[in-house]
């Protein structure tokens, strides 16, 4: 006998693309702009203490800069 008995549902896990490198996020429409490596195939974070390619900024190397 039951009594109270709990039902969960649970999510499906989403599963990412391998993106290629130099490119990241859902379907792998977002470029990286890492100076010295690719980029998070899924976050787009640039290795630790690497810089951003020429013309680029910000923590994920997105932002790019206005001469």
């Amino acid at each position: 006998l039951l009594v109270g008995a709990l039902i969960c549902e649970v999510p499906k896990l989403q599963q990412h693309k391998v993106c290629d490198d130099g490119f990241y996020g859902a379907g792998c429409t977002e470029q990286c702009h890492c100076r010295d490596g690719p980029c998070d195939r899924i976050t787009g974070l640039c290795n630790e203490n690497e810089l951003c390619e020429p013309g680029w900024t910000g923590p994920m190397c997105q932002d790019g800069m206005n001469s």
